[in-house]
């Protein structure tokens, strides 16, 4: 049996790694970027909670947006920068865009 992949224990620490850490999302960007890599968890939860500018979940809006290849997350202004694609440099993984998709896809537990 797999475990459930939750926010606390799978999806902060990827947001932090890859979202908060390259200054886009780090919480001090709102209200147009939500603070879903913020070092607080619960922060940084419930903004992934939030309904976004589109109308979107902001946690849907996540998996769309790593997703979309025209504007990639993270942006290639990020530390490190994405270089284009899933798997590559600085660029979030096959591996890690499942596992959002699996949080996602269990209804975005905490």
């Amino acid at each position: 049996m797999t475990a459930q992949v939750t926010f606390t224990a799978d999806i902060h620490p990827l947001l932090q790694m890859k979202c908060g850490a390259s200054g886009c999302h780090d919480g001090g960007q709102a209200p147009f970027l939500p603070g879903h890599g913020a070092a607080d968890l619960m922060e940084a939860y419930q903004a992934t909670q939030e309904t976004s500018f589109t109308g979107e979940k902001v946690y849907d809006r996540i998996l769309a947006r790593i997703n979309d290849e025209s504007a990639m997350m993270p942006p290639d202004f990020a530390m490190p920068p994405c270089e284009g694609e899933i798997g590559t440099t600085g660029c979030l993984s096959q591996a890690e865009v499942d596992l959002i998709q699996a949080w996602v896809d269990a209804g975005a537990p905490l």
